[in-house]
Order: structure tokens, then C-alpha cells, then sequence
């Protein structure tokens, strides 16, 4: 019975060890891959570093011209590419529990696009292993239990304009990007201006709100999302708040994103920027 017993805890301990063997040979494969994705994103760098001038901001709507004086950006070098991380709590679907994350993000500018790389905690010993990209035009979110289990594997048009949406927005946290050649700003009012967004035969358009002392305080346009299984346009919107200085450009540093739904708004998003730097040499 005793030896029974022995070979029964052996066979568990030799089970669980090759269990983590295996998820960090995939957490190293998935993290590989994302690093090599990231390398694709800053290959062939700009290396125009280019001062924003008071007189670049003329032709801009009031509120947009306010909050890029107010962002710092006059006299300092145009982002060319940002890397910062991100922390919150995110809400797959309504029924779920909130899941703490902590994610990476890469970007460039002058060719715009993104590397979000997260990881979850789904309820130990679970966790989820997430990417989200914009690259040459095309969007692609991918999603894996424990960098193993494909859960999610999202592309095609539909993704493509969601992406692009979640690039326009979070300019927020790089302002020069504002003054792109791929942008195009629109009056609406004294505090909310829309922009236009044409790259790869593609536009995609939201509106950004900013406060009376320049701050900007969010972003809403129609995105597609996935819901039971299938894309649906749907108005999307980031709140932006508490802010704080990043290598002298004031930024929103926290805030969340709601989907406006028809059965009801729900917010699924909490998100905080704790480090973030610009004209980064190394994409790690």
C-alpha cells in the first residue's frame, strides 16, 4: 500500500514538472515571437529628429492646437517611437471576474503601428498570454492560455480598423504624433476636434475631447468589436485622467474604455501608464 502510495506521489510530482516545463518552453516561444514582431516594427528606423515648432500647430483646431501647447511638446524633438508599460484590470465578458494584467507596448510613429504584449492572472495557477498588433495597415489580436492554448486569433478587416482606432486613440500618450501627415483634424467646438486617420487605403475617424485647461480627457468612435463570437460596429469610449510628465510632454496616465453598447454601456478596461519613454534606440 506504502509503495502504491510512493509511485502515485512520484507519478504527480513528474506530471507537474513537465506541466512547467512545457509552459515556459511556451511562454519562451510566445515571448520570442512577440520580440521578433517587435524588431519588424522598428526595423529601418527614422532617424529624422525633427523640433515641433509653435508654427506646426497654426493650422489646428483651437482645442487641439491648447492641448499640444499644454502636452510641452513646442521646442522638443517629434517622437519618432514610444515604448511604455501599463498596468489595470480588464473584463473579458460581463459574467466575468476583473483580471489584473501588466502589458508592454512598442510604437512607431512615422510608419504607425504597435506591439501590446500583456499577460493576465485568469485565477491561479491560470494566466493568459496576450498580443495585439498594428502593422502595415493590418491588425491581428492573439490570445493563449498559459502562451500555450490558442484562445483568440483575430484578423482580417474588421481588425484592421479596430486596431487602427486604438492607434489614433492613444496618440494621447505621444502628442507629436498629432501633427502626422496621416492625420487630419476637423473643428467641431471649443473643446472637441475629430481626427482623421488615412493610411494603407484605409480612414478611420474619432472624436477627442480635451478639458478647458488643454488636458485631453477621451476619445470616442465607432469600432468593431467581437461579441458572442461575431464583429459588430459599435461606439467605443477611452476616458483619459490624472495626468503626469514624461520626459517633459504632459500625458493621461490613467483611465478606462467603455463599448457603448446597446443592451447597455459596458466597461471593460482600466488602465494606468507607470513608465514610458520616447525615441527609445532598443525595442527591449
Amino acid at each position: 500500500m506504502l509503495k502504491k502510495f510512493i509511485l502515485t506521489l512520484s507519478f504527480i510530482f513528474v506530471l507537474i514538472i513537465c506541466t512547467v516545463i512545457v509552459i515556459s518552453i511556451a511562454d519562451n516561444i510566445f515571448n520570442s515571437s512577440v520580440h521578433e514582431e517587435i524588431g519588424e516594427l522598428y526595423s529601418a528606423p527614422n532617424n529624422s529628429y525633427q523640433s515641433v515648432d509653435e508654427v506646426h500647430l497654426e493650422s489646428l483646431p483651437n482645442p487641439v492646437k491648447k492641448w499640444l501647447k499644454s502636452s510641452g511638446i513646442p521646442g522638443k524633438v517629434k517622437s519618432n517611437s514610444v515604448r511604455l508599460k501599463q498596468k489595470g484590470f480588464m473584463l473579458p465578458k460581463r459574467e466575468n471576474d476583473w483580471m489584473p494584467f501588466e502589458a508592454y507596448q512598442y510604437y512607431r510613429i512615422d510608419k504607425p503601428g504597435f506591439i501590446w504584449q500583456a499577460r493576465a492572472n485568469a485565477g491561479w495557477p491560470l494566466y493568459i498570454s496576450a498580443r495585439d498588433k498594428y502593422y502595415e495597415g493590418k491588425g491581428n489580436m492573439l490570445i493563449k492560455l498559459f502562451s500555450l492554448f490558442t484562445i483568440a486569433d483575430s484578423k482580417g478587416e474588421k481588425m484592421d480598423q479596430g486596431t487602427m482606432l486604438r492607434y489614433l486613440a492613444e496618440i494621447c500618450w505621444f502628442p507629436s504624433a498629432a501633427l502626422s501627415d496621416y492625420i487630419e483634424w476637423q473643428s467641431i467646438d471649443s473643446t472637441s476636434a475629430r481626427a482623421v486617420m488615412n493610411y494603407k487605403d484605409r480612414t478611420v475617424a474619432g472624436t477627442f475631447f480635451f478639458k478647458d485647461n488643454g488636458d485631453i480627457s477621451g476619445f470616442e468612435a465607432m469600432r468593431y468589436g467581437e461579441f458572442e463570437g461575431k464583429f459588430s460596429l459599435e461606439k467605443w469610449h477611452v476616458s483619459m485622467n490624472d495626468y503626469s510628465t514624461f520626459q517633459g510632454i504632459r500625458i493621461p496616465v490613467k483611465g478606462s474604455i467603455t463599448w457603448k453598447l446597446k443592451t447597455g454601456d459596458f466597461k471593460w478596461l482600466n488602465w494606468e501608464i507607470y513608465e514610458l519613454d520616447y525615441n527609445n534606440q532598443l525595442p527591449y
